[in-house]
Parts: structure tokens; C-alpha cells; sequence
């Protein structure tokens, strides 16, 4: 209603207000003139009121919480007076409280062996890949997104150890990159089903200066390893 009041026969006086804040008489006094000359407040007949209190409110949203509040204490009451006649099961309450609280839990435990789930899978994918260097630069975003992939994933560390395999049979001295590079990165070049198998060749060492294959791998190596192969075929 925009009246200032401690219920709704009590309207605030400035002597109320001043015990209330626990300021002097003569500063709440001097607030509400002030209050008054800015348009905030109007004192009519003593009474202190707030103009355009209803453009200020939500009053349908107020009529509805007021609404509901009315119908939960009423549904309240009448459960109470079931329970007094003896007509009202006290447990079932009790019952859904602890199904809910259970169900809860259960779908915590279900999140915590998500969690469990991927640093598993990418433990089991470490131990499979050689070169073991750089475990603590692999963030928990890259172990969940290579737990996506599953099985593909542990197909992809075969498909390149046999690659690296093929390339040092064919007399090109390839390393495993560092397995914080391949789980973050390299392990793209060798997932998927389009992914072809290299060629094995024997004895291919043994044919030419050992630079036949150089052409199909120059990137692959870097400058202080094609430095050693010119050191190496310059003897």
C-alpha cells in the first residue's frame, strides 16, 4: 500500500525508526525531511508513505507469491490433521527423502567413476607408448578428449610404432616423438579408418647411400639427426 508501517495498524513513527536504526530523534528526523524534499517519502497526518508505491511493485508477481504461499500452508494443515486422525503415513515422507538423497549419491558415484574411468584409460595408453618423456605436460583436457576416441586410440599407438618400425627397417632412423607431443597432437596422423598401413621393405638399408627414402621423409627428421646421417655417409 506504500505505507511505511509495522503491520496494518501500525504505522512508523520517527521515534520508532530512531530506536530501530539506534540513532538520535533529531538525525532520523532530519533523513526524513530530507527523504521528503527529494520526493522519496510524504508524511500524511504523521504518517510516512512511499508515492508510487504500486509503480514500483510487481504486484501480479506479488499477488502469486502471496497465492502460493496461502495454498502451501493450507496443504500443510490439512497433512497435519491427516496425520493427527491417523489417516496420513508418517514414513512416506521420510521413505521419498532418503530415495532422493540415495538417488543422489548414486549419480555422484556414476560422475566419480567417469573421473576414474579416463585417467584409467590413459594410464593404460601411456604404459603403450615408448618413448615416456613429458606424462606431466599432458593436461586433463587431453586425457578426457583422447578417452573419446577409446580403442581408436590405442590402435593409433600401434599403427605408429609399426610406422616408425617400417621406416628404420627401410634405413631411415626415425624416433618416437615424445609422448607428450603424440598424446597431444601426433597420434592425428595415425586414427581413422582411412589410415594406411606403410610398406615394409627388407633389406632396403642395405640399397644405395641410405638417402633413398629421404625424399618421402625429410620432414620427419630433424636438423641434428640429418646432421649425423651427412656425417655418417661422409666417412
Amino acid at each position: 500500500s506504500g505505507i511505511l508501517s509495522l503491520n496494518d495498524k501500525i504505522a512508523y513513527t520517527d521515534e520508532m525508526l530512531a530506536t530501530i536504526f539506534r540513532r538520535k530523534k533529531t538525525l532520523v528526523q532530519m533523513a526524513l525531511n530530507t527523504f521528503e524534499m527529494l520526493g522519496m517519502i510524504e508524511v500524511v497526518n504523521d504518517t510516512i508513505t512511499i508515492p508510487n508505491w504500486e509503480k514500483h511493485q510487481n504486484i501480479d508477481g506479488l499477488d502469486k507469491i502471496r497465492e502460493q504461499n496461502r495454498k502451501r500452508v493450507s496443504k500443510y494443515r490439512e497433512k497435519q490433521k491427516m496425520i493427527a486422525s491417523g489417516e496420513c503415513n508418517v514414513t512416506s515422507n521420510v521413505t521419498s527423502n532418503v530415495a532422493v538423497t540415495d538417488g543422489n549419491a548414486i549419480e555422484e558415484e556414476e560422475d566419480k567413476d567417469k573421473d576414474k574411468e579416463y585417467i584409467e584409460f590413459f594410464e593404460k595408453a601411456w604404459k603403450l607408448y615408448p618413448e615416456k618423456k613429458g606424462k606431466g605436460q599432458i593436461s586433463e583436457k587431453i586425457k578426457k578428449e583422447i578417452y573419446k576416441h577409446g580403442e581408436d586410440f590405442t590402435r593409433a599407438i600401434e599403427r605408429y610404432k609399426r610406422y616408425v618400425g617400417a621406416q628404420r627397417e627401410g634405413g631411415f632412423p626415425l624416433r618416437f616423438q615424445n609422448g607428450s607431443t603424440f598424446f597431444r597432437s601426433g597420434y592425428l596422423d595415425f586414427i581413422g579408418d582411412d589410415y594406411e598401413e606403410p610398406i615394409r621393405k627388407k633389406n632396403a638399408a642395405k640399397k644405395g647411400n641410405g638417402f633413398h627414402n629421404y625424399k618421402d621423409n625429410e620432414e620427419k627428421l630433424s636438423e641434428e639427426e640429418l646432421e649425423k646421417m651427412l656425417l655418417k655417409n661422409g666417412r
